[in-house]
C-alpha cells in the first residue's frame, strides 16, 4: 500500500468519486484531505460514503481498490470545476498502523459551441489564439461561429 498513487481526469460539471484503496481489520477510520487541508464533510458538494466495491477482474481486484464485495470508503464531490484540481489523499488508521493513498486530479473545462448567426456562403475557418482561453472560428465577414473554452 505504500506509496499509492492514482491520476484521475474529470470534466467539469461532473460527480468526482475516489476510493481509498483501503480494507483492513479492525475496520479503519478514513479522512480525506486536499492539497493538505481536511475535507470538511458539512461542505456543499463534498460527502463521505461507504459503497461496496466492485470487481474489475476475475482476480477480484476492484477500482480503487479493496477485493469485491469489501466496503470502501468513496469520496463524492458534486458539479466539480477546475478549482476541484489538486491533490486528494486518503488516510486510514487503526490499531496496526496508519496507510495513505493519493490521487492527482484534474479538471478539465466543457467545450461549449455557441452560434451567433447563420452563414450564407462557404465557411472558411482560421484559427486564432490569443491570451484568453478560447479561440474562434470565422466565416468571412458575417457573424462567426464562437468556440470558447468555459468553466
Amino acid at each position: 500500500m505504500a506509496g499509492y498513487r492514482q491520476r484521475v481526469h474529470q470534466r467539469a460539471g461532473a460527480t468526482l468519486r475516489l476510493n481509498c484503496p483501503v480494507v483492513a481489520e479492525p475496520t479503519p477510520l478514513v479522512s480525506w484531505s486536499k492539497d493538505n487541508r481536511d475535507i470538511n464533510i458539512a461542505w456543499d458538494r463534498h460527502r463521505v460514503v461507504v459503497v461496496t466495491a466492485e470487481p474489475l477482474s476475475s482476480t477480484g481486484a476492484s477500482h480503487g481498490g479493496g477485493g469485491g464485495g469489501d466496503d470502501v470508503s468513496q469520496l463524492r464531490v458534486r458539479n466539480v470545476t477546475t478549482d476541484d484540481s489538486g491533490l486528494y489523499v486518503c488516510s486510514a488508521t487503526n490499531g496496526f498502523g496508519s496507510v495513505r493513498a493519493s490521487f492527482h486530479v484534474t479538471v478539465h473545462r466543457t467545450l461549449r459551441y455557441v452560434t451567433l448567426g447563420d452563414p450564407v456562403s462557404p465557411v472558411k475557418l482560421s484559427q486564432r489564439r490569443t491570451s484568453s482561453t478560447y479561440v474562434t472560428l470565422g466565416a468571412g465577414h458575417i457573424l462567426p461561429p464562437l468556440w470558447y473554452w468555459g468553466r
